[in-house]
């Protein structure tokens, strides 16, 4: 299946095998895909489980999280992942984070 599609199975006449349809994914954030994603929706959106997020931003290999939003006393309260940033890392392939750094700083600069 293409990357940014996803299936859309049409029912098929009796005795035929399925049809899927293929639609583009969104591209914008929505209620359905947000801007940002706590631990557990970037996992699971990047199509793994929580403890294997852990275990592979313990060893460098996911994008670095947004600014931490702290409380009063400074503590970390929530770590969230811009949809846009696991998408882009995705595309590339799921580069160890400082590969990503890189191919990010890239998108950032100015074309000339």
């Amino acid at each position: 299946m293409p990357r940014g599609t996803m299936a859309n199975p049409i029912p098929a006449p009796s005795g035929s095998a399925p049809v899927v349809q293929l639609q583009p994914t969104p591209t914008a954030p929505s209620a359905s895909r947000p801007g940002a994603m706590r631990r557990e929706d970037a996992a699971a959106y990047c199509g793994v489980g929580a403890t294997t997020w852990d275990a592979w931003r313990s060893r460098g290999l996911v994008p670095d999280p947004l600014p931490p939003i702290r409380d009063a006393s400074g503590r970390v309260r929530i770590l969230q992942w811009a949809t846009a940033h696991l998408d882009l890392w995705l595309l590339h392939g799921r580069p160890e984070r400082g590969k990503f750094r890189a191919i990010l700083e890239a998108t950032r600069r100015p074309a000339r």
